[in-house]
């Protein structure tokens, strides 16, 4: 029987366990990693399909060899039962001659015996002779066939015996690959269950980071509201106070020190808002220019702030204002909070 031989199986396992030894996930997971395992993973599936695949093929091999060796060991006993039987007969043939052939020489009682065995149907003493010539003729061609046939048994039992001498090598190489090829199955599949695994984990480990940063997130936007909240409440509860504007301009405190002050134009304090108090005033926090826009956050004669100056009904910039609407929404301020919307101003002129 040919044996067949699954080398290159052999050598594909061994390439498989290679690569996946070198391919192995580390067990340090980022999050970019996850395509890398199911890369690897759906290769090591691949793999293991193509290599059962062959397990299978290996395995029917090997039945077909049993089945092969069992007929050759029964064809090797029937041949080593028909090689005894021929043995046996040629034994009995042989010694059947052996004794004719002493009776005969030494003409010793009982060779009539031998005689009669060989021949019962003879009838005269007379053709004893000729009976014996043909009888010993008989018994070595007898013996002569039953050699042959012994040859030819002999032929067949040590062909029957190369056979499964044959088929049972062949069985054990098969045998072998089988084994070989279902440990490096097993092999691939634990690192598959292992790179599964990993994924697992990592999957796990991102849902978590997601929850935790999603909470963190919650708790932001929560902490920020009640903050509002809180912040809203108390700008609620505390007394409304007028809003202080810009800090004057450098010409307008200059302008107003120089002058020495307004304080003593006043008759008392507060100062009555009279244009003498709002041009001093404008004097002091910008110099009386409503066009002033010194990049501070804070425009015109006055020194509005943007916020201030909506709050009080007007649109657009301060500084882009006429005088006469920059003087109103002056006064206006000045009858809801007095001369402390303008501090520094109010303590220089003794405003307040």
């Amino acid at each position: 029987m040919p044996v067949r031989t699954v080398a290159k199986g052999l050598v594909f396992t061994a390439g498989l366990v290679g690569l996946v030894v070198v391919a192995a996930p580390s067990t340090h997971l980022t999050s970019a990693s996850k395509a890398t395992l199911d890369a690897q993973a759906a290769q090591l599936s691949q793999q293991i399909a193509s290599q059962s695949a062959e397990i299978r093929l290996v395995a029917v091999q090997a039945s077909l060899a049993r089945s092969r060796l069992a007929a050759d060991r029964a064809n090797l006993a029937r041949g080593t039962s028909q090689l005894n039987q021929a043995r046996a007969r040629v034994a009995v043939e042989r010694n059947l001659l052996v004794h004719f052939a002493i009776a005969k020489f030494t003409d010793a009682p009982g060779s009539n015996t031998v005689i009669t065995t060989l021949n019962t149907d003879q009838n005269s003493v007379a053709a004893q002779s000729t009976y014996e010539s043909v009888a010993s003729g008989y018994v070595v061609n007898v013996i002569t066939t039953y050699q042959r046939a012994q040859e030819a048994v002999a032929s067949l039992v040590s062909y029957d015996a190369r056979q499964v001498a044959a088929a049972t090598q062949a069985q054990q190489l098969l045998s072998q690959d089988l084994a070989s090829l279902q440990a490096g199955v097993a092999n691939e599949q634990a690192t598959l269950a292992s790179v599964h695994g990993q994924i697992a984990t990592l999957v796990q480990q991102q849902l978590a980071q997601q929850a935790a940063q999603q909470a963190a997130a919650l708790a932001a936007r929560q902490a920020a509201l009640l903050q509002q909240q809180q912040a809203a409440a108390q700008q609620q509860a505390a007394p409304q106070q007028p809003q202080a504007q810009g800090a004057p301009s450098a010409a307008g405190v200059s302008a107003a020190v120089s002058s020495g002050g307004a304080g003593s134009q006043w008759g008392g304090t507060p100062a009555p808002p009279s244009a003498q108090a709002f041009a001093a005033l404008r004097n002091c926090e910008s110099g009386g220019n409503y066009q002033d826009n010194t990049g501070n956050g804070y425009y015109g004669a006055y020194q509005f702030s943007p916020s201030t100056w909506t709050g009080l009904g007007f649109a657009g910039l301060p500084s882009a204002a006429s005088p006469a609407t920059q003087d109103q929404a002056a006064q206006i301020e000045q009858r809801q909070g007095g001369w402390s919307a303008w501090p520094e101003c109010s303590l220089i002129l003794g405003l307040d």
